[in-house]
């Protein structure tokens, strides 16, 4: 691990919890120039995986390097997106927000733009016996992206003491029991049954 990081470890504690001594202001890396989010344009799908974004530190010796985990990280609109360190995760379903990478007196801020799901639907195997079945949700885009897998932001229900697992492609393991088992699927906890997202729910019965 390159010197430089060791010195945003450290500083960076001591920004956060506060270090002993005087306080008189010192440089601890006086040969950073710039902090920058290599990203462009970020634009992301409201139920894909979690976004992670990289920043690169320039220096007055011409270098560059990632530090990405190393800096500190905010949104403008904690509503619609959270950063957790580097890492973009979408609470909401479309709109626009500002994320900042920023270290000491350098930062840089690049805007986001989330996608929305106007309508989603259930692939629903043919469950004709006991045992499990894969389930896939897919949904249309604002930007006419269609058939698009849901990952995030999607629930899964089922009655009858169903098992319920996903998988990190957002494919759904549900193992049948003996019985009639509804199994229900939503989006962005929406409950509301006459909005174009409600939630979609079917019955399956097996003798």
């Amino acid at each position: 691990m390159r010197y430089y990081k060791q010195i945003f470890l450290t500083l960076s504690t001591c920004m956060l919890l506060g270090c002993g001594g005087d306080n008189t202001t010192t440089s601890l890396i006086p040969d950073v120039t710039s902090v920058s989010i290599d990203e462009e344009n970020i634009t992301i799908y409201p139920t894909d995986t979690y976004t992670n974004l990289h920043a690169t530190a320039s220096y007055t010796d011409g270098s560059q390097e990632d530090v990405s985990t190393y800096l500190v990280w905010s949104e403008s609109n904690s509503s619609l997106i959270h950063m957790s360190v580097n890492t973009i995760e979408v609470i909401a379903n479309g709109g626009d927000a500002n994320i900042t990478a920023k270290y000491a007196s350098f930062h840089d801020t690049k805007s986001v733009h989330i996608h929305t799901l106007q309508a989603f639907h259930v692939l629903y195997p043919e469950v004709n016996a006991t045992g499990e079945y894969l389930f896939e949700a897919q949904g249309d885009f604002d930007n006419n992206e269609t058939n698009r897998t849901l990952v995030k932001n999607v629930q899964w229900s089922a009655t009858n003491d169903a098992n319920i697992s996903v998988d990190e492609d957002g494919i759904v393991h549900i193992t049948f029991y003996a019985g009639e088992t509804n199994v229900t699927t939503s989006v962005f906890n929406e409950t509301n049954t006459s909005v174009p997202l409600a939630p979609q729910s079917k019955i399956f019965t097996i003798e």
